[in-house]
């Protein structure tokens, strides 16, 4: 019986002794000194979400500390995190590969391990985060806020001859009705996620509606702020006007954007200016509530005498379906002009 005693004794210590000491590990010198970390009671987090905040707890930090996460190469990445004396806060960056990573405190010159955290990539649904327009003359930037359902929250449009007064558009969703305020009050009626309908107040008794339609296909016809014709041939846009040069589609695999904003209507705009400005009929677009869009990008786009310019695209360095830039270069008065459409996602 006292053999039995005697073995339980010791495995009793040898499990005390490794729980210390993985403890003691988490806390160890890297250096392979013998000093103890000065922060006691430290909790790490067992895993973070990239682009997750993380918060570090425990007893004795300075403000001047580091963190850094050490992957299993012993590559050292470091955070940009802040300091009280009970906690370090730090926001994983976006970039960061999934893998379980050392955390290593650096303070006062000294450097230890104080954990370990499991870093879960999550997959971002792509979203525009900027549009700018240049056409030769004048350059519009759209730029694009979200929530965290990835719906569009607001959008700022900014000429850059007046940057010093934006046009922002608060963005706030209902039940088949989107509502804008902030620069200008109006709303959008929806059915089957499509506009159908815009109401513009005139005043507190009266408001005005624009019908938008759609042919049998689910293509926008006409309708909007000044009721513009929609014209095609086959599945592509070719303009907005009945008066207006079409835009020519010579290539077939060259595929419009899949969702995301419409760059052909954008580039209706930028290249023959048919909304000049008019927010009305272009925030549908931005926002993708306009039915089906363009199926191919067009090759080649008029200009004011009718001349025809090809069309040079960009296609964005991390997605490969989605155009970063759509550039035309012509001359006009004896001098070469540079029209450009440029699309940043995040």
């Amino acid at each position: 019986m006292k053999k039995i005693w005697c073995m339980l004794l010791m495995i009793c210590s040898v499990c005390a002794f490794s729980a210390c000491s993985d403890d003691d590990d988490k806390q160890k010198d890297i250096a392979g000194g013998d000093k103890e970390c000065p922060v006691t009671e430290i909790k790490v987090p067992d895993s973070a979400e990239t682009g997750e905040t993380v918060t570090i707890t425990g007893k004795g930090f300075v403000t001047t500390a580091k963190l850094t996460l050490q992957n299993e190469n012993k590559e050292n990445l470091e955070l940009d995190a802040t300091f009280t004396t009970t906690e370090g806060t730090f926001t994983i960056p976006v970039n960061f590969e999934a893998g379980k990573y050392k955390v290593v405190l650096t303070q006062a010159g000294e450097k230890w391990v104080i954990g370990s955290i499991e870093i879960i990539v999550l997959k971002r649904e792509l979203r525009v985060k900027q549009i700018v327009t240049n056409n030769g003359s004048s350059v519009v930037t759209y730029n694009f806020a979200y929530d965290k359902e990835n719906r569009i929250t607001s959008i700022t449009q900014v000429y850059d001859h007046a940057p010093e007064e934006p046009m922002k558009f608060d963005i706030a969703y209902e039940t088949d009705r989107i509502n804008i305020t902030g620069f200008d009050v109006f709303s959008y009626d929806l059915e089957d996620g499509r506009v159908i309908n815009m109401n513009i107040p005139e005043d507190e008794e009266e408001v005005y509606d624009y019908a938008w339609n759609y042919d049998e296909n689910g293509y926008l016809t006409d309708g909007g702020y000044y009721e513009f014709p929609y014209l095609y041939e086959g599945k592509n846009l070719t303009a907005m006007d009945d008066y207006a040069m079409p835009f020519k589609y010579e290539n077939p695999d060259l595929k419009n954007n899949l969702y995301l904003v419409d760059p052909v209507v954008i580039m209706q705009d930028l290249f023959t200016m048919i909304l000049a400005g008019d927010y009305f009929d272009m925030l549908p677009h931005l926002l993708g509530i306009c039915g089906n869009r363009s199926e191919n990008l067009p090759t080649q786009i008029p200009d004011w005498d009718g001349d025809y310019h090809t069309l040079t695209y960009t296609y964005d360095s991390e997605h490969k379906d989605y155009i970063s830039e759509v550039k035309a270069e012509y001359m006009y008065y004896d001098e070469i002009t540079i029209q450009t459409l440029k699309i940043i996602y995040e």
